[in-house]
């Protein structure tokens, strides 16, 4: 393995070096899977049986209230309960999973670099060449 164009390189059993390859990934996976729990992502999920049980919580203050007796008031800072906003979930069709932990400030940013790219290039583009 290695080497230029496998040229030189060290030889190495192909079945032990991608078993060890796999087991370094499935570390990674397991590392960032035991991350993304420790992470709040901000959005908890909640199950109901029927959709009157839905409508009861969305549309009534029952579950304000509930929260509000069955909670202390260190409960309620903690879990920042006065900040949050119960709605229909979209289908699951229609959630990019990929961007589900990703933070708001990585992605504005990303997008400004690349509107940034865009627009430079563009200047090039249109400005002309001037030979001397």
């Amino acid at each position: 393995m290695g080497g230029l164009f496998g040229i030189c390189g060290l030889k190495v059993d192909a079945v032990k070096y991608y078993l060890t390859r796999i087991a370094k990934q499935c570390e990674k996976i397991n590392r960032m899977i035991d991350l993304r729990v420790t992470q709040n992502s901000g959005v908890g999920v909640v199950t109901f049986l029927s959709r009157l049980q839905v409508s009861r919580c969305i549309y009534n203050q029952d579950f304000y209230d509930l929260v509000q007796k069955k909670c202390s008031l260190e409960d309620k800072r903690f879990w920042n309960v006065y900040n949050w906003k119960i709605s229909k979930a979209p289908s699951q069709s229609e959630i990019i999973w990929e961007n589900f932990f990703k933070n708001e400030y990585e992605s504005n940013f990303k997008s400004l670099v690349l509107l940034t790219l865009l627009l430079a290039v563009c200047i090039v583009l249109v400005t002309p060449l001037i030979l001397v």
